[in-house]
């Protein structure tokens, strides 16, 4: 057993299909967005500022699947009222996408960068 070790997680699901997708969630002022798959692949996870730490996608028939990170409670070495960019998403191809969770880097990272500035997000609701 080590000491003041720190673990940070990174999870996801690859390979999903395009046809019939969208990813939705609400931003930090807790109006809808969605991502309909627009535009190029993109080359690394696009970072998102969740409402609730919350995405969501949404598959047409085949149905929903939500990503969100475990319980606040275990942020608690970084209990910060900050929201820094838990969820993400990439578009792989023309056909396929990941979508998933991370603990984010910290303030001034990539990750807090603004996520309607990605290829292929939308403003909804608006």
């Amino acid at each position: 057993m080590q000491n003041s070790v720190a673990y940070k997680y990174d999870a996801g699901l690859k390979g999903l299909s395009t046809a019939d997708s969208r990813l939705v969630w609400r931003d930090q002022i807790n109006l809808p967005q969605q991502y309909l798959f627009g535009g190029s692949k993109n080359e690394k996870e696009a970072p998102l500022k969740t409402a609730n730490r919350l995405l969501v996608a949404e598959r047409g028939k085949a149905g929903s699947i939500a990503a969100f990170p475990p319980p606040h409670n275990f942020f608690i070495a970084r209990e910060s009222a900050q929201n820094l960019g838990y969820n993400w998403y990439r578009k792989d191809s023309d056909t396929s996408f990941s979508f998933g969770i991370r603990q984010a880097e910290g303030v001034g990272t990539d990750h807090s960068r603004d996520p309607l500035t990605s290829v292929g997000a939308k403003r909804s609701g608006r």
